[in-house]
């Protein structure tokens, strides 16, 4: 893969994918096929079918809110891998977008903006990572085995008990259900961290993109040498570099348009199970526990507000990028251009009015009024249930 395309920005995430049975690439073998069918089968589907099993069986009480709590990132987990399995092609065919000549940078200043990109993307991915990674394992796997070793506490399950089981049965089978349910975790959060990082990379790459076409335009004019050309030549050239405008402008329709049949429901998804998220991770402040457990929905509650961040932020950066097209024309040399410049220019303006939004179920737009919407959502409601408790006391 060739390093200075911007697709080559992901191959850590088509990586992981690969270990995680999600991702074969162009051609798939057959021994890959196998070991994705038994890896998703495994430690998805199973791990998914026990953790609601376990769910339903288990006892209604306060300190089961946490186990519930997680289940909604589960289930949007869920939903993320069935979008990777099913899109193969299409996510190849946003990737071959992106290594077009078309977004490939021709000057100084857009290869800037490319070259900011690509570090940006790589600093976030380790830095996401890195917190989940840490902030989630700390908390459910390192420190109760910690205590387990060195202080001889009883040790638990990560996250939910199998309740469909008998006590007598997961004490013999402890140390299996124990590895087997750490191991799914482990997929469960690194499926997390890569499709995030995913959904910033792809928008990030929108958002540069909308710069470079921003300056381009802003700056269509001629070198000092072409100058000394005839009138009719130097039209020709303006309405050359006005026509690679407009084809890049195009590109980024289409991409943008692929990215939302990407994301689409994944979006709206998980913007309506954040609303349960935060609510009750909220609510687990106010119950009697442990300061770990405490520490630790500290930490996952401030995960999921930067998971959806994030992506708001940048959805808005594009609608905003996008709507700043019709402007930065009058910064270039239009006055004195042909009738068929000004033409085109004109229907280009006429365009860039209906700015690019991204959106989950093509209803709800990806920005940051629909993050704090969900917020205010999620305060609310979690306002209710600390009355409802207050009445009960």
């Amino acid at each position: 893969m060739d390093p200075n395309k911007l697709s080559h920005s992901f191959y850590k995430i088509t990586y992981v994918w690969k270990l995680l049975g999600m991702w074969s690439g162009k051609s798939s073998s057959k021994n890959l096929r196998i070991y994705s069918w038994l890896f998703v089968t495994l430690y998805y589907i199973m791990y998914n079918f026990f953790y609601t099993l376990s769910l339903v069986c288990a006892p209604r009480a306060v300190d089961t809110i946490g186990v519930g709590v997680y289940y909604f990132t589960t289930l949007c987990g869920l939903a993320e891998i069935v979008m990777i399995l099913r899109n193969r092609q299409k996510i190849i065919s946003v990737f071959e977008t992106m290594d077009c000549k078309e977004f490939q940078g021709n000057n100084r200043q857009t290869n800037e903006y490319l070259r900011q990109f690509k570090i940006t993307f790589s600093r976030y991915f380790k830095v996401y990572a890195a917190y989940c990674f840490i902030s989630s394992h700390t908390f459910l796997m390192f420190l109760p085995l910690f205590n387990y070793f060195f202080q001889h506490k009883e040790l638990e399950m990560p996250i939910w008990e199998y309740y469909f089981l008998t006590n007598a049965t997961r004490n013999k089978y402890f140390f299996y259900l124990y590895t087997y349910q750490s191991m799914g975790m482990i997929a469960t959060i690194f499926n997390h961290i890569v499709y995030n990082v995913f959904l910033f990379g792809i928008l990030s790459v929108a958002v540069s993109q909308s710069k470079v076409l921003n300056w381009n335009i802003a700056n269509i004019r001629l070198a000092d040498e072409d100058f000394l050309k005839s009138t009719e030549e130097k039209e020709r050239l303006y309405l050359n570099k006005l026509y690679n405008c407009l084809k890049h402008y195009e590109i980024i329709l289409k991409y943008c348009e692929d990215v939302q049949d990407l994301t689409s429901f994944l979006i709206s998804l998980n913007y309506g199970l954040s609303v349960f998220t935060l609510c009750f991770s909220m609510y687990m402040f106010l119950l009697p526990t442990n300061s770990n457990t405490l520490v630790y929905m500290g930490f996952y509650l401030s995960a999921i507000l930067i998971k959806n961040f994030v992506p708001s932020y940048l959805g808005s950066e594009l609608t905003n990028e996008s709507n700043n097209l019709r402007f930065a024309v009058y910064s270039c040399d239009w006055v004195p251009r042909s009738k068929n410049f000004k033409t085109c220019l004109m229907i280009f303006v006429e365009r860039a009015r209906r700015p690019v939004f991204i959106k989950g179920l093509k209803v709800v737009p990806l920005s940051l009024a629909t993050f704090t919407s969900i917020v205010k959502t999620a305060y609310s409601f979690f306002t209710l249930l600390r009355g409802a408790q207050d009445q009960l006391i």
